[in-house]
């Protein structure tokens, strides 16, 4: 369980920016950064779900039929990961690499079933996205104004995107990917506290037309112990 007291850091942030073959790019140093979560924390989560599954009739496209989304059997319901692994951080690190040896490095494991609101348990394995979500969320603390300038706020073409996204404020530190292309796209997002590396909150989502079906729906977890 997260019980310690955070403590000040001092800390020298150590940036540099190169050009390779006339591309600028921005390094940091992991100096910087520390894990405020430990190997064996546990944080718990419910889960909130928006969203519709909706099919119109090919012969006139202004009748359609409106069902729940996916997952929506999940809302109101409840779980728990533990801190498994965390990576070390001894590297000097640019956009790319952060990505793949932090955000994207599984650090996290279900450790209960999903328990409904009715009190019934689903089996973790059928749903590890949640700790996918819950995983990629967990951030190393300090360096944060440098982290950001890796990510921009918004896609460049916020309808067609393949990009990880950032931004910052007081207490907060929004961290996320979007891949979207026209009208049909996937992603997540992530408010992390800024003193834990904690997310206080992690929404999945995805907005897809499939023939006679579309489908648009979000899977939020919101912390509630840790």
């Amino acid at each position: 369980m997260i019980s310690r007291r955070f403590k000040d850091i001092s800390v020298v942030v150590v940036v540099a920016v190169i050009v390779v073959g006339g591309v600028t790019l921005a390094l940091m140093s992991s100096s910087s950064m520390q894990w405020f979560v430990r190997e064996g924390d546990t944080l718990s989560f419910t889960v909130e779900v928006e969203g519709f599954k909706r099919e119109f009739d090919p012969l006139n496209s202004s009748i359609w039929n409106d069902t729940a989304p996916p997952y929506s059997h999940l809302n109101i319901s409840s779980f728990t990961i533990e801190v498994l692994e965390l990576p070390t951080l001894t590297s000097v690190y640019t956009a790319d690499s952060f990505a793949s040896h932090v955000i994207e490095h599984t650090k996290s494991s279900l450790t209960s079933p999903i328990v409904l609101v009715n009190g019934t348990e689903l089996p973790d394995e059928d749903y590890q996205f949640l700790n996918v979500l819950v995983s990629r969320s967990i951030l190393p603390i300090g360096g944060w104004i440098r982290l950001d300038e890796f990510y921009p706020n918004e896609p460049d073409f916020m309808y067609q995107c393949d990009t990880y996204l950032s931004s910052s404020d007081v207490s907060t530190f929004t961290i996320g990917h979007r891949y979207y292309n026209i009208d049909s796209g996937r992603g997540w997002n992530a408010a992390v506290n800024k003193s834990t590396g904690v997310p206080i909150r992690a929404t999945l989502w995805e907005n897809e037309i499939l023939g006679n079906t579309w489908i648009s729906y979000s899977v939020t977890v919101i912390l509630t112990s840790t």
